[in-house]
């Protein structure tokens, strides 16, 4: 039961869907001089709705030692952070011309299809 489906109504006419790209990481590739470069599969026209960290996320998130700029963003589909085991880094997603990096899920409901996602605010990059 995709119960962000269920609630989605109720919490639009206050924060609405905004649309943005996501970047998912593929891995990376590596040139002659052995530097490596990330790779990724770009989906544009991604529905997200962004919020604001609850008191519990920001103590999690606190207890991880990151920081920055960080939202909550909830989406249809799958995304994910760093997962060193298949040598990927974490999902970018771009949205208000800002890019946000996957810093930690904190939801998946892949049999529902919707999940929630911490993000960290990126500096500007020239090639995104």
């Amino acid at each position: 039961m995709n119960l962000h489906a269920i609630v989605s109504p109720y919490i639009t006419p206050v924060n609405p869907w905004i649309v943005g790209s996501v970047k998912v990481s593929t891995g990376y590739t590596t040139d002659a001089a052995y530097h490596r470069y990330p790779t990724f599969a770009t989906f544009d026209g991604v529905n997200m709705q962004v919020h604001a960290l609850t008191a519990k996320e920001i103590e999690h998130i606190d207890s991880l030692n990151i920081q920055g700029i960080m939202r909550v963003v909830y989406m249809n589909g799958n995304i994910e952070g760093l997962d060193r085991f298949a040598g990927k880094g974490g999902d970018l997603l771009i949205f208000n011309g800002q890019t946000w990096l996957v810093t930690t899920v904190l939801e998946t409901w892949d049999a529902s299809g919707w999940c929630k996602v911490a993000v960290t605010l990126q500096s500007p990059q020239p090639d995104q």
